[in-house]
């Protein structure tokens, strides 16, 4: 994905910016997050500077990362990006691949008017990664010895899946350990037998 901005603090004469960009591993249900802090000149007319080395400290899901960090608003242009630090984290999703929203912060001590004592925090929303598999069949009406086709629509070409069935048994039956994109199943002709009384007869695949 392209990088997003937010601003995540605003002084007299500058702000803090989050820029923020991510890549999803679907196979291993993760997110590998990277969050940059930029800092802004809004207004030409101050010449604050620090050259004082102060910690500034950008925090990403809970760990901080921190650096002694210098500017000088002499020698930047009004209205320009200039990248802080970069934070990079990797995030494992939760079992259904949801995640919600990252908690980004920041904090740091200019010592200086022009841009005060940074604080703020905000948030990065993180898409959460499929994790099921939308079967469908075709046809969904078939005789005995038939062949019903089974796509799966699967969200990474690492899964696998288990296909069951079960008609007129009340226990499934598993016809499939492996299957990847697709799968026919062939009825067996002895499933007329167990409906003796009627022509028809709904099954369930699993």
């Amino acid at each position: 994905m392209a990088e997003t901005f937010f601003t995540i603090y605003t002084g007299t004469a500058g702000r803090v910016d989050i820029g923020y960009d991510y890549t999803q591993d679907v196979a291993n249900n993760t997110t590998s997050l990277t969050v940059k802090a930029y800092l802004v000149k809004t207004n030409g007319a101050y010449t604050s500077w620090n050259n004082f080395h102060n910690t500034f400290t950008l925090t990403v899901n809970g760990t901080a990362t921190s650096l002694a960090y210098d500017f000088d608003f002499r020698n930047m242009t009004t209205g320009v990006r200039y990248l802080i630090t970069t934070a990079v984290r990797s995030i494992t999703h939760k079992s259904d691949g949801s995640i919600g929203n990252i908690p980004v912060s920041v904090y740091y001590v200019s010592s200086t008017s022009g841009l005060g004592t940074v604080s703020g925090s905000g948030s990065v929303p993180i898409a959460t990664i499929p994790r099921a598999t939308t079967p469908s069949i075709s046809p969904t009406s078939q005789v005995p010895g038939g062949v019903i086709g089974i796509t799966l629509n699967r969200a990474s070409t690492s899964f696998t899946h288990k296909i069951k069935v079960d008609f007129f048994a009340g226990v499934w039956t598993e016809v499939a350990s492996s299957a990847t994109t697709s799968f026919n199943w062939t009825i067996p002709t002895d499933y007329a037998s167990r409906i003796p009384s009627t022509t028809s007869g709904s099954g369930r695949i699993l």
